[in-house]
């Protein structure tokens, strides 16, 4: 049975009460001490945090795009929307979610931060930059400066809160801007059993089978794939592991166990080499991916008949739906430039 924080604590302040009194206690020792115990608490701490993250992303469904954008004639899906069906499974998993700012590394920038905490003591800060969101579609001045910086807050906050806990965003079910690039409509699994509902697919199905070599040897299977602590640990406690453990011989116990802390090894080691690497790139700068450019460069090779048909371009609209309003007016700005660059040359032709 795993050691929580607080009963570790509570271990730690006996043995400082007994150290206290013991003239002959060696300090050194004790600093190195208090650094194992502060890197075993961490670790548990963040693997309490990932399994929690597992099991809540487990139940969080694509939240619906419930508004328009009357400037782009997009839909999108409003802050209160993905807070009002998302909290009550980040809470209940013992997750919270706060907001705050910081210096942006670009003038004139905001940057908002996200700190996703858990209840076990760990914690993740997330951030993204943007400038205040002063101009609309047509690159013309629409708010004031006070709702420029607002609206651009509530942008970063509702991507932050998609970003950090993996939130999917969809159409109505019955929209069909899916159907033009083939993908089918997200549908509820029909009733089986008389209404009943459907029973989850086991993860680890072969740990069904007797317990033996085959068993073991399934089980060691899924440790050395597990891809992840949270992996890891469902596996740790499937009641079908559990039961073996306090069910079978002392020797298939010992052999459970060797396994358990070998995977468990593998994968904090995997986890610590991945939090060394560098977030971001040198200067400052987010390292996530600059989704319009690719756009923009598409459009750079239009000819007039295409540009005048992407605003029915189901396609076109299902690609560039899910992009920041800034840079949806990035894309704009890029076909209203190539649209006047094709015409001029259009003019010259026929004064030629």
């Amino acid at each position: 049975m795993s050691v929580t924080i607080a009963e570790a604590n509570a271990s730690l302040l006996s043995f400082i009460e007994r150290a206290s009194r013991d003239p002959e206690f060696d300090i050194t020792k004790f600093e190195s001490l208090l650094r194992m115990q502060e890197k075993l608490v961490n670790d548990q701490a963040r693997r309490e945090f990932n399994a929690a993250m597992s099991a809540a992303q487990n139940e969080m469904q694509p939240v619906l795009r419930n508004a328009v954008n009357e400037h782009t004639k997009t839909r999108y899906a409003k802050l209160e929307t993905i807070d009002s069906q998302m909290r009550p499974i980040y809470a209940r998993h013992g997750f919270s979610v706060r907001y705050g700012s910081a210096q942006s590394s670009r003038d004139g920038w905001l940057r908002i931060t996200c700190t996703i905490a858990h209840v076990g003591g760990y914690s993740e800060e997330h951030y993204l930059d943007s400038p205040p969101d002063s101009v609309g579609a047509q690159g013309r001045s629409n708010k004031t400066a006070v709702q420029a910086v607002g609206a651009a807050i509530t942008y970063l906050r509702r991507y932050l809160l998609c970003m950090a806990f993996n939130i999917v965003l969809s159409d109505d079910p019955d929209d069909d801007d899916g159907a033009a690039l083939g993908v089918a409509p997200r549908r509820p699994p029909p009733p089986i059993n008389g209404g009943a509902a459907a029973k989850p697919p086991d993860p680890f199905p072969d740990l069904e089978e007797n317990h033996g070599p085959t068993w073991m040897a399934h089980l060691k299977r899924y440790l050395d794939e597990a891809p992840s602590l949270a992996v890891k640990m469902a596996i740790t406690d499937d009641p079908r592991v559990q039961r073996t453990l306090r069910n079978a011989p002392k020797e298939v116990q010992t052999n459970i166990r060797n396994l358990l802390v070998v995977a468990h090894k593998r994968l904090t080691d995997l986890e610590e080499a991945k939090q060394r690497q560098p977030q971001q790139p040198q200067g400052g700068e987010p390292s996530w991916q600059d989704e319009a450019a690719e756009l923009i460069a598409e459009v750079q090779e239009m000819d007039l008949e295409t540009l005048d048909g992407l605003r029915s371009n189901k396609a076109w609209l299902v690609k560039t739906r899910d992009l920041f309003p800034l840079d949806q007016d990035r894309l704009q700005e890029a076909e209203t430039e190539r649209r006047a660059y094709l015409q001029k040359q259009g003019s010259s032709e026929t004064t030629k």
